[in-house]
């Protein structure tokens, strides 16, 4: 979870990636991190951390308004 803590951190300030549209694809790549987004919704479809060999997927992600 530490990873995805450190994803959404540096997600979190534009300074820290370079976003781009390829394919139909919105596209995040940081210096340690790639993450894919959807682009109907922007909402997170995948994450890879190449340094520690790990991939995330995401389905059924949704964003909710905090009680």
């Amino acid at each position: 979870f530490l990873i995805l803590e450190e994803l959404f951190e540096e997600l979190s300030d534009p300074e820290e990636f370079v976003l781009s549209t390829e394919n139909g694809r919105i596209t995040a790549e940081g210096e340690n991190f790639s993450a894919v987004f959807s682009p109907e919704d922007l909402i997170l479809v995948e994450a890879k951390f190449p340094a520690f060999e790990t991939k995330f997927t995401f389905s059924d992600f949704e964003f909710v308004q905090a009680e």
